[in-house]
């Protein structure tokens, strides 16, 4: 008959042994879900990496690939590039709601990173006072990912230029028989590009701001009145952390991104930026996450005259290859191979299989110890008790 001293021991073993399997199970359940969180992660940037889609790009000697794209969605209205960025995809508009390309690729298939897409309510030709480009705020970074980067002076700066490429005929209600179904029905007749001739057209950036989601004063487009396309230069020029003179080339910082609000270090009136109302704006928004619902918007001047990128090549490739920052040191890890991933995930387990079996090796030595010298003490005890049984007698 077992004593109660051992069957308390038995139930520490069996306590011990439920909870070593038990935070051993955690473990690899949080670090499945954390090799599962990161091999989404790889698979949402790979899927929005610009290089994707550079088969596609049109150039001035051949637009062939862009018209085959254009056949395959005709949504598929234009391209932006942002020289010396990572910015350089295809512009989409969905003839329906905003919502359509938050979740959609350019190809029209679902994907997490969705596209550039132009708010519905403008008009795809860019004709509009103020058009508005929406993109994801991703690390690595992708999408809108670097629009933070105007945020510094210093590449605000040296980077005042990108490309817009769309075009200005074209663009008729056609009477029934539409190409594009779901497209917004206008009287029986839908908005459409009948013929596309895409062209390059400048753009010149003038301002860098932090703003509302859901400030109308920005967000309100078509701005057709004088009144109105002055009340959005004027919110502009009040939510400028940045400012560029289009005339003189001056730049001012005005502020810094906060929490609640850009803190204002300075000011400037709307004709600082040298726009007019008969001018065009494109607005780059994107997420911040500094408010809720704030956004980070790069503001342009659409030129009617192509700028050349001003970058060479080769210091696009350092630049991009130097630079050290947590986003693009995660970014360059987590574009490894699957199978590489898989690797890391098999090698992981192993490493905790084993300090967990290691673990154990040493808990059951240590047992055995105690154990071994239990049983010493004991021979000790039996053997000393009939040496003092005989001197008692």
């Amino acid at each position: 008959m077992s004593s109660p001293r051992n069957n308390g021991k038995r139930i520490v073993r069996t306590l011990s042994r439920t909870v070593d399997n038990a935070v051993l199970l955690t473990l690899l359940v949080c670090l499945m879900f954390a090799a599962y969180a990161l091999w989404d992660t790889h698979q949402m940037l790979a899927a929005a990496d610009a290089n994707n889609y550079q088969t596609y790009k049109p150039t001035n000697e051949e637009t062939k690939s862009f018209e085959e794209f254009r056949a395959m969605n005709n949504d598929v209205i234009g391209w932006l590039t942002i020289y010396d960025s990572t910015i350089d995809y295809p512009v989409v508009r969905s003839p329906k709601s905003n919502d359509d390309y938050l979740s959609k690729n350019p190809e029209g298939n679902w994907e997490g990173s969705g596209s550039l897409f132009l708010d519905h309510h403008n008009k795809a030709d860019f004709s509009d006072f103020n058009t508005i480009i929406f993109g994801h705020h991703m690390s690595g970074p992708a999408m809108f990912g670097e629009l933070d980067e105007f945020l510094n002076k210093s590449f605000f700066d040296k980077h005042e230029y990108g490309n817009l490429f769309y075009s200005e005929t074209g663009l008729q209600l056609v009477q029934g028989g539409n190409t594009n179904p779901g497209a917004i029905k206008q009287d029986g007749s839908y908005e459409e590009f009948v013929t596309y001739n895409g062209t390059n057209h400048g753009v010149q950036f003038f301002a860098m701001i932090q703003a509302d989601g859901h400030d109308m004063s920005i967000y309100h487009v078509p701005a057709t009145t004088t009144e109105a396309k002055q009340q959005t230069l004027q919110k502009i020029a009040d939510y400028a952390i940045m400012a560029r003179n289009l005339n003189t080339g001056e730049t001012r910082q005005l502020g810094k991104a906060g929490a609640a609000a850009p803190t204002k270090t300075g000011s400037v009136g709307p004709e600082f930026f040298g726009i007019t109302e008969n001018d065009r704006i494109v607005l780059l928004s994107t997420c911040s996450a500094d408010i809720t619902n704030g956004r980070f918007v790069l503001c342009g001047k659409i030129l009617d005259h192509e700028v050349p990128d001003p970058f060479p090549k080769e210091e696009e490739e350092v630049r991009l290859g130097d630079r050290l920052d947590i986003f693009n040191l995660f970014n360059n890890f987590a574009k490894r191979p699957l199978w590489q991933w898989l690797l890391l995930l098999i090698v992981l387990i192993l490493l905790l299989g084993l300090l967990y079996w290691l673990e154990r090796r040493r808990l059951l030595k240590k047992k055995l110890r105690k154990l071994e010298k239990e049983k010493m003490l004991a021979n000790e005890n039996s053997t000393a008790k009939p040496q003092d049984n005989e001197k008692d007698e």
